[in-house]
């Protein structure tokens, strides 16, 4: 079930077994200076990329929050149900996002036919992904801060939610128009 998918996670951080607190560390100090910029341009998709790039500082962002607010008893934030749920979610999206990016990177790459279609997929997917990694981190900070701190880690929050703009009325009718005129499933790859 997807509440493993954050106990796992937190779990072998704090056994050492994934390096999590180091990159914690990192963000919480990238928190304090301006943020380096993405360094993509020129790559295709490097909007989606740097949304990718994003959603992963706002996760270990919200990881690092929520070990510190539980550190003395990190064991409790394994029995804390909602925020191992939105922490899944966030993971979960992620993963779609980067999953999808990729692929359509190697659709570009490849010179694939329907590759402005994989393109208008990646951009449609960062949309969705984005603004559910979003509302979920605010849900987090909203559900376990208040007062300073809960405005503080919003504030924080967002800095990383810097999204490119998805028109995704325009994007969603080119896909459904792609699907219309193959009369198929658009995106397969033989």
């Amino acid at each position: 079930n997807r509440l493993n998918i954050s106990g796992y996670l937190f779990g072998r951080a704090m056994k050492g077994r994934l390096a999590l607190i180091p990159e914690v560390q990192k963000i919480q100090e990238a928190v304090l200076s301006p943020l380096d910029p993405f360094e993509g341009n020129g790559k295709p998709l490097s909007d989606v990329a740097e949304a990718v790039f994003n959603a992963k500082r706002i996760l270990l962002f919200v990881s690092g929050v929520l070990t510190q607010k539980f550190m003395p008893e990190i064991d409790k934030l394994t029995s804390e149900q909602e925020a191992l749920a939105w922490m899944a979610d966030i993971i979960t999206q992620i993963y779609a996002l980067e999953s999808t990016y990729l692929r359509a990177v190697k659709r570009v790459q490849a010179g694939d036919a329907n590759a402005s279609s994989h393109e208008d997929v990646a951009r449609y997917q960062m949309a969705l992904s984005t603004a559910i990694i979003e509302d979920c981190s605010k849900n987090l900070i909203d559900g376990y801060f208040e007062d300073d701190s809960r405005r503080t880690n919003l504030s924080i929050l967002r800095k990383f939610s810097k999204w490119p703009h998805v028109n995704q009325v325009e994007i969603g009718r080119r896909i459904a128009q792609a699907a219309i005129q193959r009369e198929d499933y658009p995106f397969a790859v033989i």
